[in-house]
C-alpha cells in the first residue's frame, strides 16, 4: 500500500463541444425544426423532435448550450406553434410541461454523457 498509486475510479467523459462553438446549432436546429414543421404535425411530436435535439446537443455541448437549446426549443415552440394567432402570451398549461420535458431530457442526456466514463481496475 505504501508507495503504491491509487488508481482513478472513472476516467473523464471525453472532450465536449466548446459552448461558443456549440451554441450556434443549438440556436438554429430548434428554431429550424418549429419553422419546418408548425402546425403540421400534433404538438407531440413536435415536442418529441425538439426533445432529440435538444438530448444531442446536451451529449455532446457543454453546459450552457444545452441550456440554450432548451430555451429556444420552448420559445420557438410558442412562438410558431401556440401563438399562431399573433397573440404572443405564455400558455401555462402547454409552455410549462414543454419547458420542464425539455429541460430534463437535456439534463438526462448531460448526466449520462457525464457518468459514461470507463473504470479503471
Amino acid at each position: 500500500m505504501i508507495g503504491r498509486e491509487i488508481p482513478a475510479l472513472r476516467t473523464g467523459p471525453g472532450l465536449r463541444w466548446p459552448s461558443d462553438l456549440a451554441c450556434g446549432p443549438a440556436f438554429l436546429g430548434p428554431l429550424v425544426a418549429c419553422v419546418l414543421l408548425a402546425r403540421t404535425p400534433p404538438l407531440t411530436v413536435e415536442v418529441g423532435v425538439l426533445a432529440v435535439l435538444v438530448a444531442a446537443v446536451g451529449w455532446s455541448a457543454t453546459v450552457p448550450a444545452g441550456l440554450v437549446a432548451v430555451g429556444v426549443s420552448a420559445l420557438s415552440l410558442n412562438g410558431f406553434r401556440e401563438n399562431g394567432l399573433g397573440v404572443l402570451a405564455l400558455h401555462p398549461r402547454v409552455d410549462v410541461p414543454v419547458a420542464v420535458t425539455l429541460l430534463c431530457v437535456w439534463a438526462l442526456a448531460w448526466a449520462a454523457r457525464e457518468s459514461g466514463g470507463e473504470s479503471v481496475r
